[in-house]
């Protein structure tokens, strides 16, 4: 907790991206020093003052415009939960009133199951839909594995919280395509090869799409490429909100407008996100930055007077273009605060944090909801307002036993998107070293699939008491969620054996639902 603690942070900070070109800074002034004093050459300082003030506050200037972005981000974030979370609470807080059957009571718990899961898929897609219009704006046609295996991990989440009609719907919609082609090997021999594409928010005529296979679902839906998922998710959340309206095991008619202005808020959000990942800062403002940059540093050297030492002509200069540089690079961390880099905020993180609040929610509402009640009247009998507790109609009412994981599981996450939450998670990691505890040691004798060892260097089978490793998906035995199981662990193969199409991976791992044990063995096998 030291003032100097932050210095001597390696991983996840600027120092990674400072020491090669500090290092490259220093031989080049040492070479300039040198020149300098042999053959008495050097450049008048005339402008180099004017040139100094210009880069400094060019450079300044974009901080700040980067800085405000993650302003706006963490903003955005906070607000798209936070209407979640508005949606969920109404959803739970204000149904079923009176007295109801039995089959009105499973109507309200299935339509909080159906919110319940969408709002959670929702936040998923914000952070898949993120990472795809990252790819799609800044690669194109060349998308690197370990981005893409983040981003179907990411759709397998999705999918294993949706109905099989809504999950062969995302699937089409996903905008995730492979184009496998043969590049030559070693005398004639040709191998194959695979390139991945991200195609959102793109009309595609039929004929522009037949080099690409999607990675997901079948190659059906032609005339269209993908769009995005948050728009795609929330529409259906926004019907599961309209079914209990004016049901007497719903709520009144004008909750809707309060669930209708969450909806609205979080569909804001997520179009500001979706700018800023989308529209970055103007190319000719960037390019001058860039530009006035290198020519102040290449220049500074030689203006110095030879005769003043190695202080002033070799390490002053250095820790002048070392700020000026740091100056770039963390505008360059900062203008996107939405992508996968180290330094950039854990929406992860913040999805978990939305999942347990709204397990907690949800079984207040439901198995909770008798004691909670029954504490009001004990609580009105010890105040002398027993008579009034007894008009209270909700607590006559309550026989609902169900919980929360009666309906969803906690499934582990992959092995690397344990590792992807714990590498944005620099800030803490040197406490998550010194809060491994004896009491959290794994007996079982079995590695999990989610991790029991972090990057951060456990040994000897202790966990990290703050580490990230489940989520929720549905509960239901059902032939999707099995696929998305079974596709989970394929991609995490997919990941060991770097020539494997992703494609075949989620066939192998929709053929490892119908016979588990002969495919993955297969797949081990290979």
């Amino acid at each position: 907790n030291s003032w100097f603690s932050a210095l001597f942070v390696y991983y996840g900070g600027v120092v990674p991206k400072l020491l090669v070109p500090t290092v490259l800074y220093i031989c080049y002034a040492l070479i300039v020093y040198h020149i300098g004093l042999s053959y008495n050459f050097g450049i008048a300082s005339d402008g180099l003052k004017l040139l100094a003030s210009s880069t400094t506050f060019m450079l300044v200037f974009r901080l700040n415009q980067c800085h405000s972005r993650l302003q706006n981000a963490e903003g955005m974030i906070v607000e798209s939960l936070c209407g979640l979370r508005g949606i969920v609470a109404c959803a739970c807080a204000l149904s079923m009133r009176g007295d109801l059957t039995d089959d009105d009571w499973q109507a309200a718990t299935l339509v909080k199951v159906h919110i319940c899961r969408l709002t959670i898929a929702f936040a998923v897609s914000l952070k898949y839909h993120m990472r795809a219009a990252e790819m799609m704006n800044s690669c194109g046609h060349k998308v690197d594995r370990e981005s893409l295996r983040h981003a179907l991990s990411d759709l397998v989440r999705i999918k294993a919280l949706l109905t099989e009609a809504e999950a062969r719907l995302m699937e089409e919609r996903c905008g995730l395509y492979e184009e496998r082609h043969e590049v030559s090997g070693p005398g004639w021999a040709r191998a194959p090869t695979s390139n991945f594409a991200v195609d959102i928010n793109r009309h595609r005529a039929a004929a522009e799409l037949t080099d690409r296979q999607p990675i997901m679902g079948d190659s059906g839906r032609v005339g269209h490429g993908g769009s995005a998922m948050p728009p795609f998710i929330v529409n259906m959340l926004r019907m599961a909100i309209r079914e209990p309206i004016g049901k007497p095991w719903g709520y009144p008619e004008r909750v809707l407008n309060i669930c209708e202005s969450h909806a609205a808020t979080i569909e804001k959000a997520y179009r500001g996100m979706n700018h800023i990942v989308g529209v970055p800062l103007p190319l000719p403002y960037l390019q001058l930055c860039k530009l006035l940059l290198l020519i102040f540093i290449a220049a500074f050297p030689w203006s110095i007077d030879f005769a003043h030492g190695i202080w002033s002509n070799v390490f002053v200069p250095t820790i002048l273009a070392m700020t000026l540089l740091g100056f770039e690079i963390v505008a360059d961390f900062m203008e996107n605060p939405l992508g996968d880099d180290s330094a950039d905020i854990s929406v992860y993180e913040a999805i978990h944090e939305f999942e347990v609040d709204v397990e907690a929610v949800f079984n207040c509402s439901e198995a909770d909801r008798s004691v909670i009640f029954q504490s009001w009247a004990d609580l009105g009998g010890k105040l002398g307002l027993g008579g009034g507790c007894r008009l209270f109609t909700q607590s006559k009412a309550c026989r609902s036993t169900s919980r929360f994981t009666d309906y969803f599981d906690w499934v582990p996450l992959p092995q690397h998107t344990v590792d992807y939450i714990a590498m944005q998670s620099t800030d803490i990691s040197s406490l998550h070293r010194r809060l491994f505890c004896e009491g959290d040691r794994d007996t079982s004798g079995e590695r999990s699939d989610s991790s029991d060892e972090e990057m951060t260097g456990a040994a000897g089978g202790l966990r990290d008491m703050y580490a990230i490793r489940q989520c929720v998906a549905l509960k239901a035995s059902l032939p999707h969620i099995q696929e998305a199981e079974g596709q989970r662990k394929a991609l995490e193969q997919a990941g060991r054996r770097g020539e494997m199409s992703f494609r075949d991976a989620m066939e192998t791992g929709r053929s490892a639902a119908r016979s588990p044990t002969a495919d993955m063995k297969r797949l081990a096998l290979e």
